[in-house]
């Protein structure tokens, strides 16, 4: 590449990269010779006037109006590049302005489920907090039954295996229903009602069932309905 095209192209550069419209004549000077596109002599001696004037930098104008001014403008493969450094520019900034209202959307939706998530904790600790006493009290019976349940399998040497393992299941059943009772689960209240009402079904099957057991059963369901609503 012959100088002079360096020199175009080197302006050309830098007013795609700072924006402006022209260089003046002082100002191209300064520009080359901190590019040691000329020197310091070739500065002094007018180097770059005298290809002005000689028409070499062809696209360069001079102003009519005293004093009059050489000023250098982007060449048409200038322009060409700057509209296309514009445009990507642009199309930089919708991509960006895009990627950051999506990464809003998504942040705030983040923070709407955990504000939901910690909404839902304190409602389910205010209403573990408010446990009635008759939901605490079967909760603890419930405790004490698989308690008696495991007892049962492990220190009874009557039991045959089937039994033993039945009593086990039995156990893990009413230690869980005991602790979602605790903690207001609806599952908890609607399998403790369910257990109720199979064994009252079982019984009246065997035994033809009894008016005390059948009160109690009553009983038993009559504490846990009224809260169902209230559980989780």
């Amino acid at each position: 590449m012959k100088k002079i095209d360096r020199i175009i192209r080197s302006i050309d550069n830098y007013l795609i990269e700072t924006d402006k419209e022209y260089l003046t004549l002082g100002q191209a000077n300064q520009y080359l010779l901190s590019k040691n596109l000329i020197s310091e002599n070739q500065k002094s001696n007018g180097y770059l006037k005298q290809l002005l004037e000689e028409r070499q930098i062809t696209h360069a104008i001079q102003t009519r109006s005293s004093p009059r001014q050489w000023r250098i403008p982007l060449t048409k493969e200038g322009k060409n590049r700057r509209r296309a450094k514009k445009y990507q520019e642009a199309q930089e900034a919708r991509e960006q302005k895009k990627y950051e209202l999506e990464l809003k959307k998504e942040l705030d939706e983040q923070n709407r489920l955990k504000a939901q998530r910690e909404e839902e904790l304190r409602i389910k600790s205010e209403k573990i907090a408010d446990r009635p006493i008759l939901i605490s009290i079967t909760s603890i019976f419930v405790f004490v039954i698989g308690i008696r349940f495991l007892s049962n399998s492990i220190f009874s040497d009557h039991l045959e295996s089937i039994q033993r393992f039945l009593f086990i299941c039995f156990s893990a059943i009413s230690f869980s229903l005991s602790v979602g009772m605790w903690k207001m689960q609806a599952w908890s209240g609607y399998l403790y009602i369910g257990i109720v009402v199979i064994g009252q079904i079982i019984l009246f099957v065997n035994s033809g069932g009894s008016l005390p057991h059948f009160i109690l059963a009553i009983i038993m369901v009559g504490v846990v309905v009224p809260y169902l609503e209230d559980m989780n």
